[in-house]
C-alpha cells in the first residue's frame, strides 16, 4: 500500500507539470489548479490512515477533482486528465473491494464517455471516431486487466481458505489417528495388567509362588505400556515404528499373559501394510474386549487371503449382549476398515463375533 502512495504521488506530480505546461496556465486559474494538484497527491496518504470503511467514498473525491480539472482545462479531452483518471481506476481495482470499488469504477467511466461525447459533438469526423475507439480499448484492456486480477485473488482467497481448511482436517485425522494408536495399543497392555494384577490378587494366598509369577508378568506389562506410550508418540516423527511385532506374536503374548485360550489361523504374510495394520488393530481390539467386556475364555480368529481382499472372522465365548453400542474402539476399527473399502458386522448373539473383509490396494 506504501509503495502504492508514492507511486501514485509521482506520477501525479509528474503529469500536473505536464499538464500545467500545455495549458498554459496563468494567476487564479494556476493557483486553482494547483491546489487541486496538491489535494490530490495528499489524498492517498489521509486514505490510508482511514477506516476500510471510509476508504471507498473517499474515492469520490478524487473522482470530483479531476472533474473539475476537465471543466478547468482549454481543451475538450485533457490527456492527462485522461491519464489520471486511468491510475484512479487502477488503485480501485486492486485496493478497494466490495460495493464500492463498482461504484467509483462506474463514475469514472461515466466521466470518460461523457468527455468523449462532447468531443464528438463538437469534433465530427473519422479521426475523433477513430481517437474514441482507440482510447476505449484501452480502458476496456484495464477494466479487463483488473477483472482478472481480481479473479485472481479471489481463487487465491479461495485456494487459502481450501489450504487451510485442509490442515485443519489433517490435524484433526492425526488426533484421531493417534487418539486411536493409544486406545488401541496401551489400552490393549493395561487390559493384560489389570488381568495379571487380579489373578495375582486371587492366588497371593493360596499360591503365593505363583501369585509372584503374575506379579513379575504384571511388572513386565507397564513395561511394555510404558514403551508403547513412547512408540505412540514416536509415530507423531515416523509412523513405521509404530508396530514392530508379527500378529501372531503379539497374540501368543496376550493370550499368555492373560492365560485364557486363544486358537488362530493367520496367511503366512501379509505383505500389504495397510491391511497389516488394520488387521493387527482389529485383532487386538477384539480380544480386548473379549476380555473385558465378555468375560470369554475362548477367543477364535481366522483370517483368510483371496480374490484382492482379506477377510476375517474373530469370535468368542463371552457372555455376549444383545444391542450393541459402539464405543471409541469399535468406532476407530470400523474406521479404520471403512478407510480400506472394506466392511465389517458385529454381533453380540451367542458370544461376541467381528467379521467382515478389507480390500488390498493396488498401488
Amino acid at each position: 500500500m506504501n509503495r502504492w502512495i508514492w507511486i501514485r504521488t509521482l506520477l501525479t506530480g509528474m503529469i500536473a507539470l505536464g499538464f500545467i505546461a500545455l495549458e498554459n496556465v496563468v494567476g487564479s486559474r494556476f493557483i486553482i489548479l494547483i491546489t487541486l494538484f496538491i489535494m490530490l497527491m495528499l489524498l492517498p496518504f489521509i486514505r490510508s490512515m482511514l477506516a476500510d470503511k471510509f476508504k471507498g467514498p473517499s474515492l469520490i473525491i478524487d473522482v470530483m477533482i479531476l472533474v473539475m480539472m476537465s471543466r478547468l482545462s482549454r481543451f475538450v479531452i485533457n490527456y492527462y486528465v485522461y491519464m489520471l483518471l486511468m491510475i484512479l481506476l487502477l488503485e480501485v481495482g486492486l485496493l478497494v473491494k466490495d460495493k464500492w470499488q463498482k461504484i467509483i469504477g462506474a463514475l469514472i467511466v461515466g466521466v470518460t464517455l461523457y468527455n468523449y461525447g462532447v468531443l464528438f459533438y463538437y469534433r465530427q469526423n473519422l479521426g475523433t471516431l477513430s481517437e474514441i475507439v482507440f482510447m476505449l480499448v484501452i480502458h476496456i484492456l484495464i477494466v479487463f486487466s483488473l477483472i482478472l486480477i481480481n479473479q485472481n485473488k479471489k481463487e487465491k482467497e479461495i485456494q487459502k481458505d481450501l489450504n487451510e481448511q485442509l490442515e485443519s482436517l489433517t490435524r484433526l485425522a492425526v488426533k484421531n489417528k493417534l487418539a486411536r494408536d493409544i486406545h488401541d495399543t496401551f489400552g490393549h497392555d493395561m487390559m493384560a495388567l489389570i488381568m495379571e494384577l487380579e489373578m495375582a490378587s486371587l492366588l497371593i494366598d493360596s499360591e503365593p509362588d505363583q501369585a509372584k509369577d503374575m506379579i513379575i508378568k504384571a511388572k513386565s506389562s507397564a513395561r511394555q505400556g510404558m514403551k508403547t506410550i513412547r512408540q505412540v508418540v514416536e509415530t507423531l516423527r515416523n509412523e513405521d515404528d509404530m508396530i514392530r511385532e508379527d500378529i501372531h506374536v503379539m497374540i501368543d503374548r496376550f493370550r499368555d499373559r492373560v492365560n485364557i485360550e486363544v486358537n488362530y489361523k493367520l496367511p503366512d504374510e501379509i505383505e500389504d501394510k495397510n491391511c497389516f495394520e488394520v488387521l493387527y488393530r482389529l485383532i487386538q481390539e477384539c480380544m480386548t474386549n473379549s476380555i473385558r467386556h465378555g468375560g470369554a475364555d475362548k477367543i477364535d480368529i481366522q483370517v483368510k487371503e483371496g480374490l484382492g481382499m482379506y477377510s476375517f472372522e474373530i469370535s468368542d465365548n463371552g457372555q455376549g449382549v444383545g444391542t450393541i453400542n459402539e464405543g471409541y474402539g469399535l468406532k476407530g476399527m470400523r474406521e479404520r476398515i471403512e478407510a480400506l473399502n472394506g466392511k465389517v458386522d458385529i454381533s453380540g448373539q451367542d458370544g461376541f463375533t467381528v467379521k467382515g473383509y478389507i480390500e488390498v490396494k493396488n498401488d
